[in-house]
């Protein structure tokens, strides 16, 4: 990137709008001390904070996974962020949250056991229109980055709507035996990726598929976690 284009096209940062001093960064120094990891109390399983010894969640999810992770918390910034690489196509940014999940990897060791990578996918037609599934530019990264495999493991086998738009129940039904497995998986250790985990049904869907399709074990990771 020449002095020239910088001037022109100053880098700033995705969640404030501030000019970045080094353009190679997606997020300004203050923005970045807003991305705040999970509390320690969160739940074991499904990561959301606990009241008390219950978790509200994992009594109402029925999940599937072995346990769920987040890098930081689905705060202001992290979810200006997931926004701005989503709906405005700012895709360095799914190689930054890869970056920050592979930094918060030291607070999670339950992840050792799992090396091959995968995605959440996009069905073809959303995938067309936006032309990424950012959760697989997040996963690719991630892969890399931590020093694990990647591969295309799921697809989506027919078109759903968003799950912004619906209420628990409904993101539910909305995603239930949405995806199936590309290939069989018999004896692996799974990580899926995707960006943000919020009720985690479509998580839990793709998990359910991977398992049906032989894995011995699938573990969520996303970027951010919704806290309820």
């Amino acid at each position: 990137m020449t002095a020239a284009f910088e001037l022109v096209f100053p880098a700033i940062c995705h969640s404030c709008g501030t000019r970045l001093n080094h353009p190679e960064k997606q997020v300004c120094v203050k923005c970045e001390a807003e991305l705040f990891p999970l509390p320690e109390s969160s739940c074991e399983m499904c990561s959301d904070v606990l009241r008390g010894d219950y978790c509200h969640t994992c009594n109402e999810g029925d999940f599937s996974f072995a346990f769920a992770k987040a890098a930081v918390s689905y705060d202001e910034v992290a979810k200006t962020l997931i926004h701005r690489l989503k709906y405005n196509a700012y895709q360095a940014l799914a190689d930054y949250f890869a970056k920050k999940m592979t930094d918060a990897l030291e607070r999670h060791p339950e992840f050792e056991d799992y090396d091959l990578v995968t995605a959440v996918p996009l069905h073809r037609v959303r995938k067309r229109e936006r032309g990424f599934n950012q959760s697989e530019l997040i996963a690719r990264s991630f892969a890399k980055y931590s020093g694990r495999s990647y591969a295309e493991l799921l697809r989506r086998k027919r078109y759903t709507r968003s799950q912004t738009e619906l209420d628990v129940a409904q993101r539910k039904k909305n995603v239930s035996g949405a995806f199936a497995s590309k290939k069989a998986l018999q004896g692996m250790n799974i990580i899926v990726i995707d960006d943000v985990f919020t009720t985690g049904h479509t998580i839990n869907e793709s998990t359910l598929a991977l398992l049906e399709a032989g894995a011995e074990s699938v573990a969520a990771y996303t970027f951010s976690r919704a806290i309820s």
